[in-house]
């Protein structure tokens, strides 16, 4: 009997339960930002805390959990942030030009200098009259 091996498997080992190491890392530094929202605005406004706390955390998921493509949200933004900060080589722009037709006036007719030709073309073949000779021994 044959079985299938799955190929091509990355699985991350979990670190702390189900999460990774890269995942329990960016929820620490995410609980570090609240706690440091809470240390500002904690006591004076609660409401400020809440959203930042909120969209640090929101933050944190989509950093560990998101998937674009099969990437990481961490791999995309990076991708991201080398494109927009590598140079870029342009090899063509188009200019935007102006054309301006001139029309020119027709060039005189060339004059005839004779009617006949210097090259003449015979009107009768030569090789016909070669050959009546060379037959007929005239």
């Amino acid at each position: 009997m044959q079985f299938q091996v799955p190929q091509f498997i990355e699985k991350e080992t979990g670190f702390l339960g189900p999460l990774t190491a890269r995942q329990t890392l960016i929820f620490a530094f995410a609980a570090g930002g609240a706690l440091f929202a809470w240390i500002l605005f904690g006591k004076s406004n609660f409401m400020i805390f809440i959203a930042i706390s909120v969209l640090f955390v929101s933050g944190a998921g989509a950093l560990s959990f998101l998937k674009i493509n099969g990437l990481n949200l961490t791999t995309v933004l990076k991708n991201f942030l080398s494109f927009l900060s590598a140079s870029k080589l342009y090899l063509w722009k188009r200019k935007e030009v102006t054309v301006y037709y001139e029309k020119k006036a027709a060039a005189p007719a060339k004059k005839e200098i004779g009617t006949e030709s210097p090259l003449r073309i015979a009107s009768a073949s030569k090789i016909k009259d070669l050959n009546k000779k060379i037959e007929f021994g005239g």
